[in-house]
């Protein structure tokens, strides 16, 4: 079995409700990686991702979101970055949930 166990993603389709929640900051930020995306669709696209993997020969990857979107770094009070916490982790399990079925 072939790991990627170094790989950085998130849901596309749930990034706005990771803005929202970190306001003006996260939405810099959102916005840095849509860009960043351009390049890379498969970094916000579950099937694109999938399809790639099976093209480089990867039988599974371990996806983890990008340190740019950190909520400790998140300006602000305790209870803003655990909005922006709670934001990150239930796109990363949207993103898990997309996956389901294409592997």
């Amino acid at each position: 079995m072939i790991i990627d166990a170094h790989a950085h993603a998130y849901s596309g389709k749930y990034l706005d409700k990771m803005a929202d929640a970190g306001g003006d900051w996260a939405k810099k930020v959102i916005a840095r990686e849509r860009k960043r995306a351009e390049d890379r669709p498969h970094y916000l696209d579950v099937t694109l991702s999938v399809e790639r993997l099976d093209l480089l020969g990867y039988d599974l990857q371990v996806v983890t979101p990008l340190i740019f979107i950190d909520p400790n770094l998140f300006p602000g009070n305790t209870g803003g970055k655990l909005t922006v916490a709670r934001a990150i982790n239930d796109n990363m399990a949207r993103l898990m949930e997309d996956s389901k079925g294409l592997v």
